[in-house]
């Protein structure tokens, strides 16, 4: 009995060591954009959005419904306001994969209309450009809405504060560990 728990309890540790946080940065350069687009994740990784600039969410919506810019009430970050120029206490939301289909966002803010001019990303993307989970098709979708749906409070992850990484090195955990 005590030995099975001592195996799911060192399972349960190896899982989450091998799990990554990916950053995707939401506003660069003061521009409508998230930053890498597109982030492929194993399920357990979490994905962490950094605001660096301006008012902007992180909405879930679109791929398959072929409403880009409606929320489909997965996950949504509620306005949050990055600072342009700061890389330390940025605001954060950050959330878990649960499984490695293709999840597609947008940004709600209407004023400049951000998801319409293309401010769409999504996790694990379906690689056909003809599938409605790629990100050809999203932006497509996304750039004949004419206005983006917004979601009511936050929901499937949580809001935080956090540090502006080197887009070239993700936040990979050790894969090593002593049996």
């Amino acid at each position: 009995m005590h030995f099975t728990k001592s195996i799911i309890a060192a399972s349960a540790c190896i899982s989450a060591a091998f799990a990554a946080t990916h950053q995707i940065q939401v506003g660069t350069n003061g521009q409508r954009v998230f930053d890498p687009p597109t982030v492929t994740a194993a399920v357990g990784d979490k994905v962490q959005f950094i605001w660096v600039a301006g008012n902007h969410t992180v909405t879930s919506g679109g791929g398959s419904t072929g409403a880009a810019c409606q929320p489909n009430g997965a996950f949504n970050s509620g306005f949050l306001i990055g600072n342009a120029g700061q890389t330390n206490n940025q605001p954060t939301f950050t959330m878990t994969v649960t499984n490695t289909k293709p999840v597609t966002f947008y940004c709600a803010q209407n004023q400049n209309d951000h998801c319409q001019a293309s401010m769409v990303g999504a996790i694990n993307p379906a690689a056909n450009d003809n599938d409605a989970n790629s990100l050809v098709q999203l932006q497509r979708q996304a750039s004949q809405t004419q206005k983006s749906g917004v979601a009511n409070g936050i929901t499937g992850g949580t809001v935080g504060t956090g540090s502006v990484t080197n887009k070239k090195r993700q936040l990979r955990a050790s894969r090593f560990f002593v049996v």
